[in-house]
């Protein structure tokens, strides 16, 4: 993913993801620093689909909620946007944009 940026961002490998549930993922986004504008998780199922639905707010893309709450295939992924800081992180306080799956 960083060569397709063509940026180098700071990557840190967090042993807690892998065993976090949606709540737990959450306290980790609302943690991030504030200088951070992008964040990208990489989590398993089933806790990367509860979190998106869970972070969907009202102006989240209908269609791509109703897909996240049934869960996803591996190597998906979504896309999440949030208006405030990641210390606002709750849930539905951001907007499910899209959701991307392989194939």
């Amino acid at each position: 993913m960083r060569g397709a940026l063509g940026l180098q961002p700071p990557v840190e490998y967090r042993d807690e993801v892998y065993d976090a549930g949606t709540a737990s993922l959450l306290a980790l986004v609302a943690a991030a620093p504030e200088d951070v504008r992008t964040l990208v998780v990489v989590g398993h199922e089933p806790t990367m689909s509860h979190a998106a639905a869970t972070l969907a707010g009202p102006e989240s893309d209908p269609a791509t909620v109703a897909r996240v709450q049934l869960g996803v295939p591996t190597a998906s992924w979504s896309w999440l946007e949030l208006a405030g800081s990641w210390d606002e992180v709750e849930p539905r306080a951001a907007r499910l944009v899209r959701l991307v799956t392989p194939g």
